[in-house]
C-alpha cells in the first residue's frame, strides 16, 4: 500500500506543479476616466499605474496596485480569458495569458446614485509580463 501510495504522489506531482499560480507585472499602457463633477460626467486621464497580477489555481486571483496599500482580491472564470470580478462586482479583469494584455473597468459611478460622492468610472489597459 505504501508503494502504492508513493507511485501516485510521484505521478501526480507534475500535474500539481504545472498548476501553481501565476503572477504578473503589468505596466499601463492607456486609461481614461469619467468623473462626476457638478452633475455631470467630465472626460479626465488616468494617472500611470503598475498592477502585480496573481493567478491562483482555485479561480481566484489577487491585485496589488502601485500606490494602494491593499491587495484587491477576484473571483474568475476561465473561457478565451481570464474574467474576474471584485468583491462588489463593479471592478472587472479580463486578462489574454497569450499576450499578456489586461484590461481593467471600474463600474459603481455608473450605477450609483449618490450626486455628492459618485465614484468614477475608468478603463485602463495593461501589458505584462509574466514572473
Amino acid at each position: 500500500m505504501k508503494k502504492l501510495t508513493t507511485l501516485i504522489l510521484l505521478l501526480l506531482s507534475p500535474l500539481v506543479m504545472a498548476q501553481e499560480k501565476q503572477v504578473w507585472a503589468c505596466q499601463m499602457e492607456a486609461g481614461s476616466q469619467l468623473s462626476w463633477r457638478d452633475g455631470g460626467w467630465n472626460l479626465r486621464g488616468v494617472s500611470p499605474r503598475t498592477i502585480l497580477f496573481t493567478i491562483n489555481t482555485d479561480n481566484t486571483a489577487k491585485a496589488k496596485e502601485s500606490g494602494v496599500d491593499s491587495e484587491l482580491y477576484l473571483k474568475c472564470v476561465k473561457s478565451s480569458w481570464l474574467s474576474c470580478l471584485g468583491d462588489s462586482d463593479s471592478t472587472h479583469y479580463l486578462f489574454d495569458s497569450e499576450t499578456g494584455k489586461l484590461g481593467v473597468s471600474y463600474l459603481l459611478g455608473a450605477v450609483s446614485t449618490s450626486e455628492n460622492n459618485r465614484d468614477s468610472i475608468a478603463s485602463v489597459s495593461f501589458n505584462c509580463t509574466k514572473f
